[in-house]
């Protein structure tokens, strides 16, 4: 649930790396975390839950902050204090978004039957680009029931432009008809 201190300890962070000019890297540092927390599917129930110690939170917490900023470091014993790490899909996700709000770019995912390669990637990115004035960055990840094509969420919205989609329209365009004969 993102509710309003997981908001504040994503925009706090963003206006620490907006003044120190680290927005960058501080976005790099949520991929690392994001990273851990989803090789680790006990990692939110662990800090989540009120039954685990304080002091035990802290001392796993700091095995594992010294390959991290010491800015982010010191941000994830804030959000451990504030009883807020375990939602850090949550705030990473509220940072990325005042990123590509304050830079322009856009981040999407694109879905596939089949893995795609960096170019077809970069290509997809470059045309969307220039459809959403802006930059794009995808994510790719493989859907199989898909049938070819691809579906492509950016900019909140969904760009079908799978096969299934398309025979989704021609039937809803051959039913339309249907009914007006």
């Amino acid at each position: 649930m993102n509710d309003g201190r997981s908001i504040a300890l994503a925009e706090g962070l963003f206006e620490y790396g907006e003044q120190a000019s680290k927005r960058e890297e501080m976005r790099a540092e949520f991929v690392k975390l994001r990273e851990i927390a989803r090789k680790t599917p006990s990692f939110s129930l662990y800090f989540d839950d009120p039954s685990i110690p304080f002091e035990d939170k802290k001392k796993l917490l700091e095995r594992i902050l010294p390959s991290f900023d010491k800015a982010f470091a010191t941000w994830c014993l804030i959000a451990l204090r504030k009883r807020k790490l375990g939602s850090i899909e949550e705030i990473a996700d509220r940072y990325d978004e005042l990123y590509e709000k304050a830079s322009g770019k856009k981040r999407g995912i694109v879905y596939s039957a089949h893995r795609l390669g960096e170019e077809e990637i970069r290509e997809l990115e470059r045309r969307l680009g220039k459809e959403e004035k802006g930059e794009v960055s995808l994510d790719a990840r493989v859907d199989p029931s898909l049938i070819g094509g691809y579906r492509i969420y950016v900019g909140g919205k969904l760009i079908d432009m799978s096969v299934r989609g398309r025979l989704e329209r021609i039937e809803k365009t051959l039913l339309a008809k249907e009914g007006g004969a």
